[in-house]
């Protein structure tokens, strides 16, 4: 299944394992988020009614919303900004921050979310919303 951080390759492996091989010279350096971002008419447009209906549909299995959103502010800011998380992981989460905050991710040390009395919990894979 493609998702927004689908890598090129990834795109490629995808479009050849649904029989759009033949459409590489067009898709082929698509990212996930760039296939995953076209609309029925630009894949019509793009293969021709029938390939571009078939694409489409083949597409309809992508995850329409994000798995988690997260809303985060820099400490001291009243503004939240949302994180939209699809494969919920700890590198996933800091490449996503790191955008926003427009910082390289090498900036970003440890996660904490603000548990029960406030205490620090340090976020991994294991933590999850209901933690």
């Amino acid at each position: 299944r493609l998702s927004p951080e689908s890598s090129r390759d990834e795109v490629r492996s995808w479009l050849e394992a649904n029989h759009f091989g033949p459409f590489l010279a067009v898709l082929g350096n698509f990212t996930g988020a760039d296939i995953l971002r076209l609309t029925r008419d630009e894949m019509i447009q793009i293969l021709g009614p029938a390939e571009g209906i078939r694409l489409d549909n083949a597409l309809q299995l992508r995850a329409m919303r994000p798995r988690c959103v997260i809303y985060v502010s820099v400490e001291g800011d009243q503004v939240y900004q949302a994180l939209y998380l699809e494969s919920l992981t700890v590198v996933e989460l800091i490449k996503k921050l790191a955008e926003k905050l427009n910082i390289t991710t090498g900036h970003i040390s440890a996660l904490h979310r603000m548990g029960p009395s406030g205490i620090s919990i340090a976020v991994d894979n294991d933590v999850s919303d209901g933690s």
